[in-house]
């Protein structure tokens, strides 16, 4: 599940995806929504890209992510849940009326994904 990195690669440089083999990541995902009917996404915070996404509702997928009018709105959501994640896990009602639970995963001091 680990990768090797080069010594030489400072912390700031790495990713998740650097670390951590992200297909093994969906595996336990998939099965923790199985287990659990919990939807989660693991992003990352430089670019927002989904790195994991398992059990995401459909309306979100594909109703308010592929509208542009709700887009905007995922998209206000999605920065007033970052700007609280210096803080710790942050909940929040989205402004599309879902519940959202957001955490940082952090490694070495650094926020590496959400």
């Amino acid at each position: 599940m680990l990768k090797f990195i080069p010594e030489d690669l400072f912390m700031s440089e790495y990713r998740l995806s650097d670390l951590l083999d992200m297909s093994i990541i969906q595996k336990l995902a998939d099965s923790n929504f199985s287990a659990s009917g919990l939807p989660m996404t693991i992003t990352d915070p430089r670019d927002g890209t989904f790195l994991v996404k398992a059990g995401w509702p459909g309306i979100c997928t594909y109703f308010h992510r592929v509208n542009p009018l709700s887009l905007e709105q995922c998209r206000i959501s999605d920065k007033v849940i970052n700007d609280h994640l210096d803080e710790g896990a942050y909940q929040y009602r989205c402004n599309n009326g879902l519940w959202h639970i957001a955490m940082p995963i952090i490694v070495a001091g650094r926020h590496l994904a959400t």
